[in-house]
């Protein structure tokens, strides 16, 4: 295997609207094991029947998507490419910069026109505050540095020559490519908002008062919710963990009362699709690198 076609990378989101992507030093070993896990990975997912994605049909788990002409809006793929043409020389230096990295991207020697798609959460990650070893003469202690592991599957993967992506699952790639919600998530019309809303966690006397003249991001929220199937008697523990920290005034008594304030109905919804998460005492959405401040 030739080590100038083997190019593993991890994204991390710079700005709102663009993803920096830094390569990932790998000794040889290391990318020969890397990449038969991948290509087999790869056969996995390339076995799965293609479906045109429209944003309204949803896949079953023998599928995938497809999306022609895809439009990179984060610049994902635009710096990924880069790194292998060896116009950009970052390097990953940190492992615990990966706490909000996005995606793990690889091209392959055996697939060169391909950018295989990772989803890199935090359970990639283990955190050298957590995570315990066991040292010469059997003494337990932390781990020297952080380390982390190659996601089981691949989200997807992006034809450079044909400009099209690949995926499986809708909020896998949504998280690992940031732009992707903004170009292709469809919005939720009246009515199957109306019809969601209907839930016993929802308090109807707000729900009513609501004017479901939503705003297009709000509309795209409640579209993924809605896609997400997202079990509600799961979420409310988080949801009123978050809506006190955020001080949004939504949670009372195990029902949430939604209110037509767009920024803190957008954070709600966003809260219950497990966009925002908690760092070192400060909450920040996904796509984000700002920190939320509470409101007053």
């Amino acid at each position: 295997m030739k080590d100038v076609s083997f190019m593993s990378a991890v994204s991390f989101l710079e700005s709102k609207n663009n993803v920096g992507v830094r390569r990932i030093p790998l000794s040889n070993e290391a990318r020969e094991d890397l990449n038969d896990q991948l290509l087999k990975q790869y056969d996995e997912f390339i076995a799965l029947d293609e479906v045109d994605f429209d944003g309204t049909y949803k896949n079953d788990d023998d599928e995938r998507f497809k999306i022609k002409n895809y439009i990179d809006h984060d610049h994902t793929i635009e710096n990924f490419k880069k790194l292998c043409d060896g116009s950009e020389m970052d390097v990953l230096k940190k492992v615990d910069d990966l706490m909000t990295c996005k995606a793990i991207l690889t091209r392959l020697p055996d697939h060169p026109k391909l950018i295989l798609i990772q989803r890199f959460t935090n359970h990639c990650l283990a955190q050298r505050a957590k995570w315990y070893q066991i040292y010469h003469k059997d003494t337990v202690a932390h781990i020297e540095h952080s380390a982390f592991t190659f996601p089981s599957k691949i989200a997807g993967y992006y034809n450079i020559e044909t400009s099209e992506l690949y995926f499986r699952s809708l909020q896998s790639i949504r998280a690992a490519l940031p732009g992707f919600s903004e170009k292709y998530i469809p919005e939720a019309g009246s009515e199957d908002i109306n019809k969601y809303l209907q839930s016993r966690f929802f308090d109807q006397d707000c729900v009513r008062q609501l004017n479901l003249k939503f705003t297009a991001k709000i509309r795209r929220l409640f579209w993924l919710l809605i896609d997400s199937d997202k079990s509600l008697v799961k979420m409310m523990a988080r949801f009123e963990i978050y809506d006190r920290a955020l001080n949004l005034g939504f949670y009372d008594d195990g029902v949430i009362k939604l209110k037509s304030d767009t920024k803190r109905l957008e954070y709600a919804l966003r809260i219950l699709l497990e966009d925002v998460y908690e760092s070192n005492g400060s909450i920040y959405l996904s796509n984000s690198k700002r920190k939320i401040k509470p409101f007053k």
